[in-house]
């Protein structure tokens, strides 16, 4: 079995461009998500209260880390996808090296974290008196289990949207959100024992298992696959997945520290403020990531064909589409801030003052920007400028983030990201770009 590219059919299906195939599924699925991911942050606050919320905010806030289990060889494989199939090749040995190593990624990852859990927790959740120390180790180590199996399956919707079949990757994720959603509403209603454990296991376990069981389907046969593989190959595989592990890991050192910085110094009822501030954004920029994924793959075919021209033009094109739909979505918030409150926290008895509503929507603007030019870089698998780069984010987002929480509370936090995107991404990632079309032109 050799895959090669799917040829369009002469079906009304077939003539409909690829990725704007995906990016319509895509937006369908984001509203089922958008939708179940807004009940789910209903019941759960009605369910547990201020504190015990934050404390799920604090660990959902976390998941970034535990992505990074898969050891970037999902962007990896994606992009020898993409660039097999440009060049009308099979990649069958790339699929079953990429399977195992996430396999071994996997149990690495789970013997680290039940070693270090320990240690780790008390220092991470430093707060949340009314949850015992053992539970909160407990909650720990489920909720990591299942972010890393979620990072490992993952590597399935990165397959699916290199063969440019992303409706696939977007349909599993809203099936799942709608599981999450129907249990989480069963633990709310039945379950009073260990609620907040089995809230946790319903939230996540969906996300986490679908895409693994796709991914078990979809390499049962791995002894046929392993056919067309070699230690070339998995060199290959492993060293550009390295270069895009490093820049996830740097990534998470700007964007995934802001929870760890608020459990040392900011109180339960702001935590609770800022995740479900920055969750409505998220939330909603969702659907300007799904375009933006669907069109990575156009971008890899681009680029390997050397066509600036239409990486430019979907420059252009999304970085104003991106822009206006964020502005659009502040002014929303911030005017019926009162009603979309009482929807989605009614009893959590907090206020979001509109300037850090303001303040959150200049956050998202720069987010478009720069994760419009992230994508084309790292579709090029050109991620040498993020090492130049990140390196000195990191450590300013960290720094800053620490230093103006301590004197302007949750609004150092925000202002802390603004700065450090400011001073590096914003003007960084369009001058290396530029760089590089002007090299390969």
């Amino acid at each position: 079995m050799n895959n090669k590219p799917v040829r369009q059919s002469g079906s009304l299906l077939g003539r409909v461009p690829p990725h704007l195939l995906v990016a319509a599924t895509a937006w369908v699925s984001r509203i089922i998500i958008a939708a179940s991911g807004l009940m789910i942050m209903r019941i759960l606050i009605l369910a547990l209260g201020t504190e015990q919320y934050a404390l799920y905010a604090v660990l959902s806030g976390l998941q970034g880390w535990f992505m990074l289990a898969d050891f970037g060889l999902g962007n990896s494989l994606q992009n020898h996808i993409s660039e097999a199939r440009a060049k009308d090749s099979g990649y069958d040995g790339f699929v079953a090296l990429a399977v195992i190593g996430v396999g071994i990624a996997l149990l690495v990852c789970v013997g680290l974290l039940m070693l270090l859990a320990p240690i780790l927790v008390p220092k991470i959740l430093p707060g949340f008196a009314g949850v015992a120390a053992a539970s909160k180790v407990d909650y720990f180590v489920v909720a990591a289990l299942l972010f890393m199996t979620t990072a490992v399956g993952s590597l399935m919707y990165r397959i699916w949207y290199a063969e440019q079949r992303g409706y696939l990757a977007n349909l599993v994720p809203a099936v799942a959100s709608l599981f999450s959603l129907a249990g989480v509403w069963w633990c709310s209603v039945s379950v009073q024992e260990y609620r907040f454990g089995w809230m946790v296991l319903a939230s996540f376990l969906p996300a986490a298992l679908f895409p693994a069981l796709c991914l078990l389907w979809r390499s049962r046969r791995i002894s046929v696959l392993l056919r067309d593989a070699s230690l070339e190959k998995g060199r290959i595989l492993l060293k550009r997945g390295a270069k895009f592990w490093g820049y996830a890991l740097l990534a998470a050192a700007v964007l995934q520290v802001d929870y760890l910085i608020m459990t040392q110094l900011i109180p339960a009822g702001q935590i609770v403020i800022y995740n479900i501030t920055t969750k409505f954004f998220t939330i909603a920029f969702m659907f300007y990531s799904a375009v933006l994924t669907a069109l990575w793959p156009v971008c890899a075919e681009a680029a390997a064909q050397n066509d600036w021209q239409t990486i430019r033009k979907f420059l252009s094109r999304y970085l104003c589409v991106g822009g206006v739909f964020v502005a659009l979505l502040t002014a929303v918030f911030a005017l019926f801030m009162p009603q979309i409150l009482s929807l989605l926290a009614p009893q959590a008895n907090v206020t979001i003052p509109v300037s850090f509503i303001l303040l959150t929507g200049l956050y998202i603007v720069l987010r478009v920007w720069c994760d419009t030019y992230s994508l084309v870089l790292q579709s090029m698998s050109y991620v040498r400028p993020f090492y130049l780069y990140l390196p000195f984010q990191a450590v300013a987002s960290g720094l800053l983030q620490w230093f103006l929480a301590v004197r302007f509370g949750l609004y150092g936090i925000m202002l802390g990201l603004i700065a450090s995107f400011a001073l590096t991404a914003v003007w960084a990632l369009p001058y290396f770009l530029r760089k590089r079309m002007l090299n390969h032109a």
